[in-house]
């Protein structure tokens, strides 16, 4: 029994029109899938990059994963974070917080790997991560525009 035959209110045309929304509809859903489950995978494998350069990053990227997300999820609470702070955007805190240490592949072994403390000048060029990560993050977004 289709649907148009046991509900008469339907004229066929209607039904077909309703069955051409839902295929839409559902193959944008599943393109959405695909690209965010790319892009997760695009994040994991930039956040093992950074990981293979310094191999204390390994758990840190973990912790600040799970940190991150534990203070979204508080501040959701907060009235004044209320509507902006979804748990999808908890979420994606959670997936892209392993970023934050990305732009330690721009960094030279020799400060990266140093044992002990770092001088003033090393300090400063290990200070320079998060801006490095950051340009790469924004060319990636901007080719990601450039796409579609």
């Amino acid at each position: 029994m289709t649907f148009a035959s046991k509900n008469q209110n339907y004229q066929q045309e209607h039904v077909e029109f309703l069955k051409n929304i839902v295929a839409t509809i559902s193959h944008i859903l599943e393109r959405t899938v695909v690209m965010e489950n790319l892009v997760a995978s695009a994040v994991q494998g930039l956040a093992k990059l950074a990981e293979s350069r310094d191999t204390e990053t390994g758990d840190h990227l973990v912790r600040m994963a799970l940190y991150s997300a534990l203070v979204a999820e508080e501040l959701r609470h907060d009235p004044q974070y209320t509507a902006k702070i979804t748990p999808a955007y908890v979420r994606d805190v959670y997936h892209f917080a392993p970023m934050h240490d990305i732009g330690k592949v721009g960094i030279p072994d020799d400060i990266l790997l140093k044992p002990g403390r770092l001088d003033v000048d090393e300090r400063k060029q290990m200070e320079l991560h998060p801006s490095i990560g950051g340009e790469v993050l924004r060319r990636c977004e901007a080719q990601m525009a450039a796409l579609g």
